[in-house]
């Protein structure tokens, strides 16, 4: 019996291996990332390749509460192409990548209350400048403290046919505006920028 983490998925080949068992298979799905379903389906792909290896059959035990969630059904059924297929039309109802380009804008900080006042501060400029496009948050991250740091974050939505040129643009521009009008201490935040997550 060998027991473990999503590690245990991840390419090692163990030749006697005939049953695996997943608790929580759709724990992923927890996560806001339209990516979730997409991880979902190759992280179980990737764990029903450990079972049964050469000449010996083997069986998958999923545990979940989601049993007709598309990605479980076609991971069940290893039929990337209907995965896909469904993936790519909710990408699109929904105007995510690759209908889109996604920009996050990640805030940390150990003053918990100063990363707060600048994602505000920053994401209302990121609406200015960026006028007409879609703005989500600002809000504390996932996982709201890591490393002693608090974690909040913004992400904007753009034309999937807008170019690198322009956005480094009006990137230059959103840095430009905020550096002039900046709370007094955000100099204790950092923020990174996440192009087409």
């Amino acid at each position: 019996i060998l027991v473990g983490t999503q590690l245990v998925a991840k390419g090692l080949d163990f030749p006697n291996v005939t049953v695996v068992g997943v608790v929580n298979a759709d724990t992923e799905l927890a996560f806001p990332s339209y990516r979730s379903s997409e991880r979902m389906f190759q992280l179980l792909t990737q764990v029903a390749g450990r079972a049964g290896r050469a000449e010996k059959k083997g069986m998958v035990y999923l545990q979940t509460r989601l049993p007709e969630h598309p990605a479980l059904i076609h991971a069940s059924k290893h039929d990337f192409e209907a995965f896909a297929k469904f993936e790519i039309h909710s990408r699109k109802e929904l105007s995510y990548p690759p209908y889109s380009r996604l920009i996050q804008f990640q805030f940390k900080s150990k003053d918990a209350q100063k990363v707060a006042e600048v994602a505000q501060n920053f994401t209302e400029l990121l609406s200015q400048v960026f006028s007409g496009a879609p703005v989500l948050g600002p809000a504390p991250a996932v996982i709201q403290r890591l490393y002693n740091d608090f974690r909040w974050e913004s992400f904007v939505k753009l034309d999937a046919s807008m170019g690198t040129k322009k956005m480094e643009y009006l990137l230059e521009a959103l840095f430009s505006a905020y550096d002039k009008r900046k709370p007094i201490g955000s100099s204790t935040v950092r923020i990174n920028v996440n192009v087409d997550v």
